[in-house]
């Protein structure tokens, strides 16, 4: 008999629990670009959004290639959408990135950058997950 389960969090509780994950390294590479990454830096603001996720304002660094040379990028804010996706036994969380402003970038290439990481983003949809199903599995020996 399947089980419903709901839980809410309230906005401190959310904001602990994003305490204890940030800051955050997730992997961008792929064969061609193993050395690609973004470290994304615990928020500054964080507002929930109606029937779409959490909304993280914050700070982070970003390590691109082009060609064979690496580029460090500092983006001094960034603002990114955190949407819940209950896959099986596991909850993710897909990130969007909605803007950015790069330090020393003009705005245009910000916009860019920004599309390529959320295609990059995108391709990885279980890059930031929980196995609830195990964590809530409670077996007892009788």
């Amino acid at each position: 008999m399947p089980v419903r389960l709901s839980a809410v969090l309230d906005h401190s509780t959310v904001e602990d629990m994003l305490a204890q994950l940030l800051p955050l390294t997730i992997d961008l590479g792929d064969d061609a670009h193993r050395d690609r990454f973004i470290q994304i830096d615990p928020p500054r603001l964080l507002e929930f959004v109606a029937e779409r996720g959490i909304r993280i304002e914050t700070s982070a660094k970003l390590q691109w290639t082009v060609g064979p040379m690496t580029i460090p990028f500092t983006i001094s804010s960034i603002r990114f959408l955190l949407a819940p996706i209950v896959d099986g036994g596991r909850l993710n969380l897909a990130i969007t990135l909605e803007d950015g402003d790069f330090k020393n970038v003009p705005r245009l290439i910000d916009r860019g950058v920004i599309s390529q990481l959320n295609g990059r983003l995108a391709a990885r949809p279980d890059a930031l997950g929980w196995y609830f199903e195990k964590t809530l599995a409670l077996r007892v020996a009788l």
